[in-house]
This record gives C-alpha cells, sequence and structure tokens, in this order.
C-alpha cells in the first residue's frame, strides 16, 4: 500500500523543479529536475528519505536516491516511479536490517516490482548516510560522485555497459531495474571525507569532463551545485531529462533524533511527504492537511494507521507515537531486545 501511494505522488512531478532543504545558516541537500529542450516527458525521478526508527534503537538514517526510466523501453517514466517508491518502502520495512542488506533487499524488491508491473526499465542509483558512515548502490547509468574539501572531483560508479567494464564503444545497458533474474547491485562503502556528495543522470554527466569539474569545484552549496550542473545541461543542448541530487557534508552532523516517536519524511524535487504514525482513534493527523490513508499490514492485535501527508513545510515534521501501551504481563518473560516505535510495519 505504502509503495503504491508513493508511486502514485511520484508519477506526476513537475517537468522542471527544484526543492532544496535548508535553514538560516546549515545547507543540507537539494534535488533538482528538468525535462531539457529535446525531451516530451522528463523520466528521471529523485527522491530524499529520512528515518528515525524512535524507541530506544534510537536509530536514523537518509537516503537519496535517482532513477532515470530507460527512454527505449515502453513506460520508462512508470519503471521509474515504481522503481523508486518500492526502494523507499523497502528501505523502511528494513530498516533494523544492516545498512547493505537493506540496499541489496530494496533495489532487489524494485527490480521485481518494475518486471511485475510494467516491463519497462530504469537505473537507480542511491547514496544511504547512517551513524557516519555511508554506502552507495547503483546499478545502469546513473553516477555517484563527491567533492573533497579541497576540490578534488571524485567518481564512485562505474556504468553498466559493456565500454565501462570491458572496453569499447557499446553503452547498452547490461542491469537496470525492471530486467529481472541475474540483477546484481553494486554496493560499496564511501569514504566520509567529502565537502559534497551528488547523484546525477546521464543528462548532466554527458557534459564535457572539464565543464562539469569546473561547474562542482566552484560551488559552494548543494543548490548551488545542482542549479550550475542542471541549467549548463540545459544551455549546452539539453538533449536529454537532466537531474541531480546535491547533499552537503552537514546531513552527517544531523542524523541524531529529536523526536522519541517515529519519525518518516520523504522528498521529491518539487515538494515533501510526511509519513505520521498516529493512533486509530486518533482521526485528525498529527501535521499537515492533506492526508492519504495508507495503512501497512499489521497483526490482529495490533491497530495503527500510516498517514502520508504532503506538506510544503520545508521544516522535517516527523510523527509522533501516540499508541497506547498494552498493560503488563508480569508472567511473561520480558523481552530485553531493542525495539523501535513503528510496532508491526514491515
Amino acid at each position: 500500500m505504502l509503495a503504491e501511494r508513493l508511486g502514485i505522488w511520484f508519477e506526476a512531478p513537475p517537468k522542471d523543479a527544484s526543492f532544496s532543504k535548508t535553514n538560516s545558516t546549515t545547507d543540507f541537500f537539494c534535488l533538482n529536475s528538468n525535462l531539457g529542450l529535446k525531451r516530451n516527458e522528463n523520466q528521471d525521478r529523485t527522491a530524499a528519505l529520512y528515518v528515525n526508527s524512535g524507541g530506544n534503537l534510537k536509530q536514523s538514517f537518509y537516503c537519496f536516491v535517482l532513477c532515470d526510466g530507460m527512454g527505449g523501453m515502453k513506460n520508462g517514466s512508470a519503471a521509474a516511479s515504481v522503481s523508486v517508491s518500492t526502494f523507499i518502502e523497502s528501505l523502511i520495512v528494513c530498516r533494523n536490517d544492516p545498512p547493505e542488506q537493506r540496499l541489496q533487499i530494496s533495489a532487489l524488491a524494485a527490480n521485481d516490482a518494475v518486471k511485475k508491473r510494467n516491463g519497462g526499465g530504469s537505473t537507480l542509483s542511491a547514496v544511504l548516510i547512517s551513524e557516519n558512515k555511508i554506502f552507495s548502490l547503483n546499478v545502469g547509468d546513473s553516477r555517484i560522485y563527491s567533492k573533497s574539501t579541497n576540490g578534488v572531483v571524485k567518481r564512485h560508479t562505474k556504468d553498466d555497459n559493456l565500454k565501462e567494464f570491458a572496453g569499447g564503444e557499446d553503452e547498452r545497458l547490461l542491469q537496470f531495474i525492471g530486467m529481472g533474474d541475474g540483477l546484481r547491485p553494486h554496493i560499496n562503502t564511501l569514504e566520509n571525507d567529502f565537502d559534497l556528495l551528488f547523484l546525477t543522470s546521464d543528462g548532466v554527466h554527458s557534459l564535457d569532463t572539464n565543464v562539469f569539474d569546473k561547474l562542482v569545484q566552484n560551488s559552494h552549496s548543494s543548490t548551488e551545485l545542482c542549479s550550475r550542473l542542471v541549467s549548463t545541461s540545459v544551455w549546452t543542448g539539453g538533449h536529454d531529462n537532466a537531474s541531480v541530487i546535491g547533499v552537503s557534508k552537514s546531513i552527517t552532523e544531523n542524523l541524531k533524533p529529536e523526536r522519541q516517536g517515529p519519525e518518516i519524511a520523504v522528498w521529491n524535487n518539487s515538494s515533501e511527504m510526511q509519513i505520521v504514525w498516529a493512533d486509530r482513534e486518533q482521526k485528525k493527523p498529527l501535521s499537515g492537511d492533506n492526508t492519504l490513508d495508507a495503512k501497512p499490514p499489521v497483526a490482529e492485535h495490533q491497530d495503527p494507521d500510516f498517514d502520508l501527508t504532503e506538506n510544503d513545510d520545508l521544516g522535517l515534521e516527523g510523527g509522533q507515537d501516540n499508541r497506547k501501551t498494552p498493560p503488563k504481563n508480569k508472567n511473561k518473560t520480558k523481552n530485553k531486545e531493542p525495539k523501535d516505535s513503528f510496532g508491526d510495519f514491515g
């Protein structure tokens, strides 16, 4: 249910839009996507996810995701929407698994969903930041880069084609989300020595390398980086959709949960969606005005609601845990395993 609701949200993004999360002193991240000058449809999807598990685990993580629908296949746009929404849902469900396992499971879930639902194809690049550790995932030919504090631009991924893995000129993808059996996502650990991390679709990184590097080196915030790369891609021909996700170093310093209860927020390149955990008896949403009534499967003795709230507020306004605590049974052995506050969701 959650993936379906997210899929609807991601299916109709504006052709050109940019969303930046900042405050008066700190730059966090930016999502920017542009149709370009040659395409009739923007098949790129950009997303950011924040999860605070709450409870005594007190774990939290960010994940930044870029999917580029394959224009040479049918339903490229729908494939990108299904890919990003399924990937995000799986990350939430698998939130207590180790990060690398979480990414692996989620990429395979996205692959299966695209294969079953529309038969199209999409790239998938993601960066997951948890407890000051950074993990990358890549399938296809979208890319992940970083700029170090001394201005060095480094590429962290290889395109899934013969040109990059075996030489030659063949740029047809060997792997993509939606291919079915045999998918092997590339998952790696990245050094926490960056000033900016950024993900790009091929409409951006097809720029001349010298121009690309100079634009990155002279950008001092995620918003500036995204704006310069996307705008230059359009100014120099705009032959394809152009998308960038920029992530500032400051994001690693803002992982500590501020709330005790569960908190989830998802952004695309135009708006924020809050996913609010609430008591079913509480009819009014905890925040925001528009609620999508998306309820996850839960055990029979549980009865929570899981509300999706689209919101124009740039602040991270997560949910809170209002579920009633069941009476303790003194005859049962107390479970000392750490738990989060999402109940049986996932």
